[in-house]
């Protein structure tokens, strides 16, 4: 059996805190924590205003520092002079002479190779103008003789091909001497008759010309009965919408007069009602009767009265009255 060693916990970090907390010295940060007490704060207001901007100094002008040191020379009036001109003039007017002189070698030279060049690249146009007037005469030459030797094959396979035929027509005369030769003709004839080689000139009559002209009469005839059908059912709305409009007219006229004879019969109704509740009203006036009470047990000197009573009313109608 293998045993294995089970690792034992460190002490080394428990030592380690232990060391901590005893060292650890606790510190009071509520100061910095806590915001100190309200208090009044003092303020003060305070204003100012910008001056404006002054217009900037006109900017001196640059002068470059000083480099090297200051020297000076003093040239005696009585004296021989600074410099000789004649003396002093030579080199630079012979470097001068050289350069021009130079100048116009090199000026010289340049224009006779550029003359050399041009004279050069002309040649050149020249030969390459040559070697190209020449390739293409070979080109030409070359499909003059393509376009011959085409002609000539074509001729050959023409040749060919009527030999062909001719030794086919041979063989076909040779199969037609024979026996079997009145038999194949016969059949030959009626499938050649059949596919439509030998055609029916009645039957290529009707078809290329009858039935073309008998289209032609009878799509004009079709068009005249569509325009005449096309005419006629326009006049049939027409007609239509005049006799719809022409009944609508009748049909309000209609409307109008009996809304008329209807308004005068309900006049003449009113009229005759209220002719009728007058006559009642009348009739009813004449058939009353005002009877005026006197007597000891009327109130006052004058009668009482008058009272209606109709010829109709009964004697406890009168009563109550």
């Amino acid at each position: 059996t293998n045993w294995v060693r089970e690792a034992k916990p460190s002490t080394d970090e428990g030592i380690r805190d232990l060391l901590r907390q005893a060292l650890r010295q606790p510190v009071d940060i509520s100061a910095n924590l806590v915001e100190a007490g309200e208090g009044s704060l003092t303020t003060n207001t305070i204003e100012c205003q910008t001056a404006e901007f002054l217009p900037k100094p006109r900017s001196p002008r640059y002068v470059p520092h000083k480099t090297g040191i200051d020297r000076a020379t003093q040239i005696d009036e009585d004296g021989p002079g600074l410099f000789d001109f004649d003396v002093e003039v030579a080199p630079l007017l012979d470097v001068i002479v050289c350069k021009t002189l130079d100048q116009a070698l090199l000026e010289v030279n340049r224009e006779s190779e550029l003359a050399g060049l041009r004279k050069s690249k002309e040649a050149f146009l020249e030969n390459n103008a040559a070697l190209l007037q020449e390739r293409q005469a070979h080109e030409e030459e070359h499909m003059k003789h393509l376009v011959a030797k085409a002609e000539r094959i074509r001729r050959e396979q023409e040749r060919l091909a009527l030999e062909r035929k001719l030794a086919e027509k041979v063989a076909a005369c040779q199969v037609f001497q024979t026996e079997a030769g009145f038999w194949l003709e016969e059949n030959s004839f009626q499938a050649l008759a059949e596919s439509g080689v030998f055609p029916d000139v009645v039957h290529e009559a009707i078809i290329g010309e009858f039935l073309p002209w008998l289209e032609e009469r009878v799509c004009k005839r079709v068009a005249t009965r569509q325009v005449g059908r096309k005419v006629l059912d326009e006049l049939v709305a027409l007609a239509l919408e005049t006799r719809r409009r022409r009944g609508k007219a009748h049909y309000r006229e209609i409307r109008e007069r009996k809304a008329r004879e209807a308004a005068e019969e309900r006049a003449r109704l009113q009229r005759e009602a209220e002719e009728k509740a007058l006559a009642e009203a009348i009739a009813r006036a004449r058939q009353r009767v005002e009877i005026y009470l006197q007597g000891p047990e009327v109130v006052g000197d004058e009668p009482l009265g008058p009272i209606c009573v109709s010829i109709k009313d009964t004697l406890v109608e009168a009563d109550k009255q």
